[in-house]
This record gives C-alpha cells, structure tokens and sequence, in this order.
C-alpha cells in the first residue's frame, strides 16, 4: 500500500511504476499484473487464470522470490545461518563477528565467491560494541542492505519500495550507526530511506516447525513480494521456506512463497494480511495497520456493517495478552527440557535401584507439575476476566486461553481436558475463520489430532481425520512444496521416503497448478 505523500503523476513516478509492473509480470511467469490507481496505489491482480481454475484442493502458487538481506533476532544469530535462516550444529564464524554465522552449505559458497563482505562485518561487530547484542534486527537488516547495494542488482526495485516513515526516537541510533558506516551507506538520509523500507516492507522470517507463539526468526526483505495491498480477510498467503538450492547457484536460500487461500478470477486483486490473523477485533485491527503502515483500511471485514468482533475501550485486552504471553513462555520452557535429551530412559533404569535419587527425580518432576497448574490456574484467571469484561468469546483473547490450556494439559498428559480445550479452540476459531491464521489453525488441528490419538482406541479413527484436514489446511496456505511440510506429511508414510519437493523453477508457476474452491472451515467436533 502507497500512502499519499508518495503518489504523483509526475514521470519519476510513472517510471518506478513501469519498473515494477514489469519485474512482477516477468517474475509470476505473467499470472499477475500490477497496476496503479489514485486511492490504493501499485496493486496486484490475476490474469491468465482460464487455466487456472478447479475445484482440486491442489494449492496455486503466485510467485517465489529469495530474500534480498536478512537479520535475526538477538536469541538466534549464534544458533542459525545469517544467509539461509536454517538451523545447524556446525555454523563458520565470519571475519571474527558474532552477528552473523554461515551455515555448511552457505560457507564454503561465500569463501569460494570471494563474498567475504568484510566492510559489513566489521561494522555490526562494530554495533554489537556500541548497541549491545540484543541491537533490533532492524537496524541489522539495515546495514545488510546497504553495505552490498553496490554489488546487488535488485536495489534498483528496492529503492521503489513503499518507505514508512521513520519516528524521533530512533534518531539517535540512526546518527551513532552512520557514524561507523563507510561512505556513501554513511549518509543519514540514505540511512534514514533504507531504514524506512525495512520498516514498511520487511516480513517475518517465520520458522513453522517452532512452537506457536515463538515462530519469528527475524525480518527478511523480499523484493517481489512487497507490493500486495492488505486484507484483513486475504485471498492469499505469504510463506518463508527455508530450504538450500540444489544447485548451489545463490548465497542466500531464504525463499518466500505466495499461495492462493482461494479461487480468484480474472483481474481480482491479490491481497496478503500485513498483521497476524488471528481474531482482533475492527477497531484493533485499524489502529495497527494505521500506526504501522499509516492508512486506514476499508477491506469488506473493516467496512461490514455488523464487525464480526467488536470490542470497547473500557475492555483491558491488552493486559490478559502480557499475561498470556508470559504463561506460553513458560509452558513452551517447561516443554522444551522434557525434550532434552540429557538423561535418557536408560539413565533412569539403571539408576532405578537408588532411592535417594528416584525422591529426588520425583520431587522435580512433582515440582514442574505445579509449575503447569499455577499456568492453568493463571489462565482460567483471564478467563474470569474475559467475562467479566464482556469480551467476546470469538476474539484473540479468548480463544488464546483454550489454546493455552489445551497445551498445559497436553504437558501434564491429561488427555481428556486437553482434548476438550482443542475442541473449544477450533469451535471459536470456526465463528470466525477468515480472520484467523490459516497456518495457526491448520497447527491446533495436528495437536488436536494428537491428543485425541492419545485418548484412547475410540478416537484414533478421528484422531486421523482431523490430521488430514490440518495438513489439507497446511498445504492450501503453503503449498505441497514447502520442505517443512513435505517433512511433516512424511511422516504419513512407511517406509520413510524422499521428501524433496520436485519444482520445475521457483521463479514460474506451473499450468497443472490449481486453485482450491474457497479456504475451508474449521471443525473439532465432527
């Protein structure tokens, strides 16, 4: 979305405009157009789908494009690669920073280019000493871009990026950063654009294997993909796919697809939601999207008559979400150490004989337990608070608590309410399903497939259903050729086969693609 200091008619502007319209057209392998109008500025439409339309679940790609620069955040940069976002236990240090690390595949490719980028490393280690470790990927990212724009072809197209405006408070962090740049990335003007464009066009570097609630691995720009409008009810969603190139052909391996959630026809705008969806309330909604992209939104959730949620600003939803964001801290700790290997079933057997430490293993366990119950009783607290205030049921809040105590019981391996809260979850998340994260939905149903497989013989014929139906979900919002999910559908499978997805080119959608109908509803009590 343009705002309206940044449209004209004058023929600088025109010429940005051409430029993109055409690097978007040759890039989609001509199944989207871009245009321009005076109140919504560039947007993207479908063309060329008289081929493209069925009724098959078969998801439809839009387009694929790599990531332009990437930055983590602070807990990962030592755990994951700088370059293609993938997790390893053996990552090459470069140049002595500890900002950014390469991975096996990405390493010996950067040294055997000669793509050491020193004058880049030099300079975030140089932030690190200045700012401190937990400096915000942002400013990272921002750097990364501008210490190879002159090396890089597509910072043509990035500098027709929509630039968000930058605010006083980081005025400071932006005069001592350019302080340590080289010209002419030292120039605070220049400085100021990028940072501006990584603010209005970065997107997540989402990792859907993690947990819910702490997928986030950092920000990413991803050229192409930054000129879809919003939606609050999108008819397409934007992915990360971490994967490595076979062919060994780029140095960054970070990918981000476009799927379609739903039939389109021909010149129907594309749209992506630029904020999670996951039940928010109108008035929520548009005071993200207008203190974060500056507009306000008249998509047909925010203009409906009657608001599927509708909350007051006497209602304190903002307080049970700290408190619900700190009880998903500490149940995904909690689940993290049983998932350490550090003492195996073995260790235990054998040292079963000793009672000294079986009272002690026991006293922890016992102790962990009660950190999950005051968890559950802390979450049944905003549910009081839920009604009391008269929060709907369907909004963000309210579902997050059956989440969260579905989670707790599943911890606690108390089947029955877990199973019970899943069902609440997806009851809810159903009333209003455009406005929730198809992805999100598509996880609860696996987790709720797994604590109805672990209730007993009655629910495993069920329990395989609604496996199905959240893979189904998965695969219309990600495609069958993402690895992490082609990894977990084989899982299905037996005996174990090859995953890796067999892509014609990630840059061309194929004509055997096919849209599904619509994006289908969630049930958990079928």
């Amino acid at each position: 979305m343009e705002p309206n200091h940044q449209r004209g008619s004058d023929n600088k502007v025109k010429e940005k405009h051409e430029y993109v319209k055409g690097i978007l057209s040759e890039k989609s392998n001509g199944f989207i157009q871009c245009f321009e109008s005076e109140n919504e500025g560039l947007y993207v439409t479908a063309t060329n789908c008289r081929n493209l339309r069925s009724s098959s679940a078969e998801p439809t790609r839009v387009m694929t494009c790599q990531a332009a620069a990437i930055a983590l955040d602070p807990p990962f940069r030592q755990t994951h690669c700088s370059f293609c976002a993938s997790s390893g236990t053996t990552l090459y240090a470069l140049e002595g920073c500890s900002m950014v690390s390469a991975c096996t595949s990405c390493g010996p490719l950067l040294m055997k280019d000669g793509y050491h980028r020193s004058n880049e490393f030099a300079i975030l280690e140089k932030m690190e000493a200045t700012f401190g470790p937990s400096i915000d990927s942002i400013f990272v990212l921002t750097v990364r871009l501008l210490c190879c724009q002159s090396s890089k072809d597509w910072w043509k197209l990035f500098c027709r990026l929509y630039e968000h405006p930058t605010d006083d408070s980081m005025e400071d962090n932006i005069d001592l950063i350019c302080s340590h740049l080289p010209a002419p990335a030292n120039d605070k003007g220049l400085f100021r654009e990028t940072l501006g464009r990584v603010l209005g066009c970065s997107h997540n570097i989402t990792d859907f294997s993690r947990p819910l609630g702490n997928q986030s691995l950092g920000r990413a720009i991803f050229l192409e993909h930054s000129f879809y409008n919003h939606s609050c009810v999108p008819n397409a969603y934007l992915s990360c796919n971490i994967r490595h190139l076979p062919d060994g052909s780029a140095i960054s391996t970070l990918t981000a697809d476009v799927h379609l959630l739903e039939t389109v026809q021909e010149g129907d705008e594309i749209t992506i939601s630029y904020i999670p969806m996951s039940g928010l309330s109108t008035r929520e909604r548009r005071k993200t999207l207008q203190e974060g992209y500056g507009f306000d939104c008249n998509c047909r959730a925010c203009t409906s008559l009657e608001p599927a949620i509708s909350i007051t600003e006497s209602m304190d939803v903002q307080s049970l979400r700290e408190i619900q964001y700190n009880c998903n801290e500490r149940l995904l700790t909690r689940k993290n150490k049983e998932q350490q290997p550090s003492q195996s079933h073995t260790t235990r057997m054998q040292r079963s004989n000793q009672e000294g430490d079986d009272r002690a293993s026991s006293e922890k366990d016992g102790q962990a337990d009660d950190e999950v119950d005051q968890v559950i009783a802390l979450v049944q607290m905003t549910q009081r608070g839920i009604r009391n205030q008269g929060i709907p049921e369907t909004h963000e809040v309210s579902v997050e608590s059956h989440r969260l105590l579905a989670l707790a019981y599943s911890i606690l391996e108390d089947w029955v309410p877990a199973k019970e809260h899943h069902e609440n979850f997806l009851k809810l998340a159903n009333k209003v399903n455009d406005l929730f994260d198809p992805v999100a939905l598509g996880l609860q149903l696996l987790e709720y497939a797994n604590a109805l497989k672990q209730v007993g013989d009655r629910e495993i014929t069920r329990s395989a259903r609604k496996r199905q139906e959240g893979l189904s979900m998965l695969q219309r919002a990600l495609g069958k050729n993402h690895d992490w999910l082609a990894m977990l559908s084989s899982e299905e499978s037996s005996p174990p086969r090859d995953t890796t997805p067999k892509r014609k080119s990630d840059d061309t959608t194929s004509e055997s693609d096919e849209l599904p109908d619509k994006r289908s509803k969630v049930k958990g009590d079928s």
